[in-house]
């Protein structure tokens, strides 16, 4: 589902101040979605959500629940082996370190371009004589740059 459509229909719900909001929204504790094959699934929200109906008192508790199948439930599956996999490199005290907008530069990299000559004087290069680092400077292109230290940045 589009986010913006959904974030609007909820706005919509909370909004309604009429006492026919059962019958304006027709609304249960369900959720339809497309399977892989396109066909439209009712996933339940609650135990016996089809028989429950979204009132104006249980609205605020429908909302919510929607927001968390859509951001963890229904990408669990997908999600827990980067989650994992993230936790294995990043893990214990190290995570919070970082404030919330590091960790997704960390992630989704920055569009600023990449100071070459900045990095260059930074480099450090172990395990080669004097003769190898001319060597190493000469290949240290941009394009090579970029494709193995972009998870750095």
């Amino acid at each position: 589902m589009d986010p913006s459509i959904l974030t609007q229909n909820l706005r919509q719900l909370l909004d309604y101040d009429g006492d026919d909001f059962e019958d304006v929204f027709g609304l249960n504790f369900c959720v339809s979605i497309k399977d892989q094959q396109g066909n439209v699934i009712e996933e339940s929200l609650i135990v016996n959500g089809e028989d429950t109906p979204v009132t104006k008192a249980n609205r605020q508790d429908y909302i919510r629940r929607v927001m968390t199948y859509f951001l963890d439930t229904s990408v669990r599956r997908q999600f827990e082996p980067f989650k994992q996999g993230f936790y294995n490199v990043v893990g214990g005290n190290a995570l919070t370190l970082f404030r919330p907008e590091e960790i997704e530069l960390l992630l989704r990299g920055s569009p600023e371009p990449v100071d070459v000559d900045a990095l260059q004087s930074v480099t450090k290069y172990q395990n080669f004589v004097v003769n190898n680092v001319l060597v190493v400077n000469r290949s240290f292109t941009v394009t090579e740059l970029w494709t193995s230290c972009s998870f750095v940045l």
